[in-house]
């Protein structure tokens, strides 16, 4: 139930902190059913940090759930790390 309405957030929402953050939820989700969606916002939404948590959650889904936080690919979009946390 909470998937179309987090998918109306990312699409239609004028804040950007609102679609960041439904980006990141349907990450954590973890269904495969709006890759399509997710992928759009990574590449054309307005704001820069929705677009990194929309990649974010691709990844999330796509990649095997590992141990891995999930933080590392977000912030090597951010701050340029390759490989390794602070």
């Amino acid at each position: 139930r909470a998937i179309p309405h987090l998918v109306h957030l990312l699409k239609n929402d004028s804040h950007a902190g609102v679609r960041s953050e439904a980006a990141y939820r349907l990450g954590k989700l973890g269904n495969a059913s709006i890759m399509r969606e997710l992928s759009e916002a990574a590449q054309a939404d307005a704001d820069p940090m929705t677009r990194v948590w929309a990649r974010w959650a691709v990844e999330q889904i796509t990649s095997s759930r590992g141990s891995d936080s999930g933080i590392r690919p977000v912030q090597s979009v951010v701050f340029g790390f390759q490989g390794q946390s602070r």
